[in-house]
């Protein structure tokens, strides 16, 4: 894969001019607030894996960047795709992973809060030997500076957060509020029955649905019509051993 990386000076994309209400430029670095991503193993069926990024603290973020550094002879990275974020070709620089490491960037033209459930992106990699209990990726400044950007005048730390197992939980409804229909994605540690409930606020039942599914992530589809009210709904989804909830507005 050939990606252009497209971007300004290392450690400085925002060009460095980081204007406030008085025009002045801010370049000073706050330790009192880093990003954090949160990393989480995805099930996996087969030899690629996928690693998801979540962030418990993602709140007024208009941008951050990285050098994601990994050790060429124990993995392999494939792809790199966004979920929450949209990752342009031109956001990533392929061009080094034989050398075990690529950049990243991600800016907005608005300030950016994403819920800490939801997923940021991803990087699929397979193995090169049994190394499954490591965290195979570390962020470092050797290529391009690692730091985000709070609002347009403050620069914070990028922390990452260990890797753990991926628990029964639902992902996201795209879109949130939604009047006609939603796309329910979520993930499922194990194969197994899933039992889906809808309530309104009162506590009331709205649609049940129950169906079989392999690990991994999955789609459902949710019609007004299968609810048949608006206003907030409550979902509850529940496996043989596990439960998780999310909050949905249906509008008129």
């Amino acid at each position: 894969m050939n990606i252009d990386f497209i971007g300004v000076k290392i450690g400085d994309v925002n060009s460095s001019v980081i204007a406030n209400i008085d025009a002045e430029s801010i370049d000073t670095r706050s330790s009192r607030w880093s990003l954090n991503f949160d990393v989480v193993a995805l099930p996996a069926e087969s030899d690629v894996k996928t690693i998801a990024f979540r962030s418990n603290n993602y709140e007024r973020v208009s941008g951050w960047q990285s050098t994601f550094e990994f050790n060429p002879n124990h993995i392999e990275v494939l792809s790199i795709d966004g979920d929450a974020l949209i990752i342009n070709d031109s956001d990533v620089n392929l061009d080094n992973l034989s050398e075990g490491w690529f950049t990243m960037t991600h800016f907005d033209v608005e300030e950016n809060d994403i819920d800490k459930d939801e997923i940021l992106f991803t990087i699929s990699y397979v193995e090169k030997g049994n190394h499954y209990n490591e965290m195979p990726f570390t962020l470092s400044s050797d290529q391009t500076q690692t730091e985000a950007y709070r609002g347009f005048n403050e620069i914070v730390d990028i922390r990452l957060n260990g890797l753990e197992t991926e628990q029964l939980s639902i992902v996201s409804a795209q879109p949130n509020p939604w009047s006609d229909r939603t796309d329910i994605e979520f993930i499922i540690p194990k194969n197994g029955q899933v039992n889906w409930e809808f309530f309104d606020i009162n506590g009331k039942k709205l649609y049940q649905l129950n169906d079989y599914y392999t690990k991994g992530k999955h789609k459902i589809n949710l019609r007004r019509s299968d609810i048949n009210a608006s206003g907030v709904i409550y979902v509850r989804m529940t496996s043989e051993d596990a439960l998780a909830e999310y909050k949905m507005m249906v509008i008129k």
